[in-house]
C-alpha cells in the first residue's frame, strides 16, 4: 500500500514539474508574449486598410483608388495568415496545412473570384480579428504570473534595497531575510502556475488556430461526412455495375471465343486423319480464336487497373495513354517520385475518362495532360481547346470520377465555358 501511495506521488510530482524544464513551455511563452503586439499590429493594418478601401470605394472617382485597396488588402492579409501558420508551427508545435485551392486557369479576374468564392480567405480574415482579443488575455495573464513568480523569488535579493528599506505586500511588510526567504516557495508556485497556464493558453490558441487556419471547420467537416456518405454509396453502386459489366465482357467476348475455340479444336482432332489439310484450316482458325480472346482479356484487364501503372509507374501509363487517344495530347509530368498507388490509379483514371470525353465529344484538335505537386496535393489538369459546354451532371462518367477522387480526400472541378474547351482539375492530397 505504501508502494502505491509513493508512486502516485511521484507521478502527481512528475506531473506537476516536467513542464518547467521541457523547452516546448518557454517557446509557448514566447509566442502568447509575442502574439500582443503582433495582434495590434494586425488590427490596426486591416482596420486602416479596409476602412480607406470601402471609404474610397463609396466615393465615385475615389473607387479607382479603392477597389485596388481591397484587392490589395484581400492578398494581403492572406500573407499575414501564411506567417501565422509559420509562426504557430514554429512556437506551437501545430502544422497546420495550407486550406488553399489551387489557383485557377484564366486570367486575374479568376483568380480573384476563385480568391472571393474561398472559404479559407474569409476564415483567415476570421483568425485576425479575432486574433487580437485572444493575445490581450494571453498576454496579460501571463506577463502578471510572470512578474509575479520574479517578485516573489527575487524578494530576499532587492527588499532592503527598496525606498522603504522593506517589500509591503497586502498585510504583509517584508523586513527582516527570513520573511523574503520565505517567500521564495510562492514564488515557486507562481512559477510553476505560469508554466502551466502558458501550455493550457498555447492549447487553447492551437485549437482556435487549427479551427480557422486549417483545412476543416465543424461544418466543413459535417458537409465532408455527408459527401463521402453520397460517394460512398454511389461507389458501392458503381462497382456493382463494374462488377456486371466485367461479367457481360466475359461472357459475351472471351468466354464465347474460348468455346468456339474448344469446338475447333475438337473438330481438329476429328479431321486429323481423314482430313489432313481441314484439320490444319480449323486449327488455325482456332489459333486466331485463342489470340483475339488473349486481346479481349488484356483489354478487360486494362480497364480494370493497367499493368504498366504499377509495373513502370504512373508517367509510363499516362503516356500509353495519350499514344491511344484520338486526339494529339501533350503531356506533362512533373512529380519528383511515385505517388502513393491509390493516388496514382485515382490520377490515371481522371486522365483516363477526360481524354475519353475528349475523343467523344469535345471536338477538339488538341489536349494537354499536366500532373505536378502543388502545397501537398497532387494537380492532375486535363485541358483541350474543344467546344465546351460540358456538364458534369451530363453523365455518369464524370461523376464517377468525382466519387473516385472523393474517395481519396481529394475533389474535382470543370471548367467548360461554352466555345472555350475544357479544364478538368483533380487535387488529390498528398497526406491525410
Amino acid at each position: 500500500m505504501a508502494g502505491r501511495r509513493s508512486s502516485w506521488r511521484a507521478r502527481a510530482a512528475t506531473r506537476v514539474l516536467a513542464p518547467a524544464v521541457e523547452p516546448r513551455t518557454y517557446r509557448s511563452l514566447i509566442y502568447l508574449l509575442l502574439a500582443f503586439p503582433l495582434g495590434i499590429g494586425y488590427s490596426g493594418f486591416l482596420a486602416a486598410g479596409l476602412t480607406a478601401g470601402i471609404g474610397l470605394t463609396v466615393v465615385v472617382f475615389g473607387a479607382l483608388v479603392g477597389v485596388p485597396l481591397l484587392v490589395g488588402m484581400l492578398f494581403a492579409w492572406r500573407v499575414l495568415a501564411e506567417f501565422e501558420r509559420w509562426l504557430v508551427r514554429i512556437l506551437l508545435d501545430a502544422d497546420i496545412p495550407p486550406p488553399y485551392r489551387p489557383p485557377p486557369a484564366g486570367g486575374a479576374l479568376a483568380r480573384l473570384r476563385a480568391r472571393l468564392l474561398d472559404r479559407a480567405t474569409w476564415k483567415d480574415l476570421l483568425y485576425l480579428v479575432g486574433h487580437f482579443p485572444l493575445a490581450v488575455v494571453w498576454f496579460f495573464v501571463s506577463i502578471a504570473l510572470l512578474l509575479l513568480a520574479l517578485v516573489l523569488l527575487g524578494a530576499p535579493l532587492y527588499y532592503r534595497e527598496l525606498p522603504a528599506g522593506a517589500l509591503d505586500l497586502p498585510g504583509w511588510r517584508i523586513d527582516t531575510l527570513l520573511e523574503a526567504l520565505a517567500l521564495v516557495p510562492f514564488g515557486v508556485a507562481a512559477g510553476l502556475a505560469l508554466v502551466h497556464a502558458a501550455n493550457g493558453m498555447a492549447a487553447l490558441h492551437r485549437a482556435f488556430a487549427g479551427a480557422t487556419l486549417g483545412r476543416w471547420s465543424p461544418t466543413e467537416l459535417r458537409e465532408r461526412v455527408d459527401e463521402l456518405s453520397g460517394s460512398s454509396a454511389r461507389i458501392v453502386d458503381a462497382a456493382d455495375a463494374e462488377r456486371r459489366r466485367i461479367e457481360r465482357d466475359l461472357h459475351d467476348g472471351a468466354q464465347q471465343r474460348l468455346v468456339a475455340l474448344s469446338l475447333n479444336l475438337g473438330l481438329a482432332r476429328q479431321k486429323l486423319d481423314s482430313d489432313p489439310e481441314g484439320a490444319r484450316e480449323t486449327i488455325d482458325a482456332a489459333h486466331q480464336e485463342a489470340r483475339l480472346a488473349l486481346e479481349e482479356l488484356r483489354e478487360l484487364a486494362r480497364g480494370i487497373h493497367p499493368s504498366v501503372l504499377t509495373d513502370r509507374g504512373l508517367p509510363a501509363a499516362l503516356e500509353a495513354l495519350a499514344s491511344r487517344s484520338g486526339v494529339p495530347v501533350e503531356l506533362h509530368v512533373e512529380l519528383p517520385e511515385r505517388l502513393p498507388e491509390r493516388l496514382e490509379a485515382a490520377a490515371y483514371f481522371v486522365v483516363s475518362e477526360a481524354l475519353a470525353n475528349v475523343a467523344k465529344y469535345a471536338q477538339a484538335s488538341h489536349a494537354s495532360v499536366t500532373v505536378r505537386n502543388h502545397d501537398g496535393h497532387a494537380l492532375v489538369e486535363v485541358r483541350d481547346d474543344g467546344v465546351g459546354g460540358a456538364d458534369p451532371a451530363g453523365g455518369s462518367g464524370l461523376r464517377g470520377l468525382a466519387d473516385r477522387v472523393t474517395a481519396v480526400g481529394g475533389r474535382i472541378e470543370l471548367a467548360s465555358p461554352a466555345g472555350e474547351g475544357t479544364l478538368l482539375r483533380a487535387e488529390l492530397p498528398l497526406q491525410g
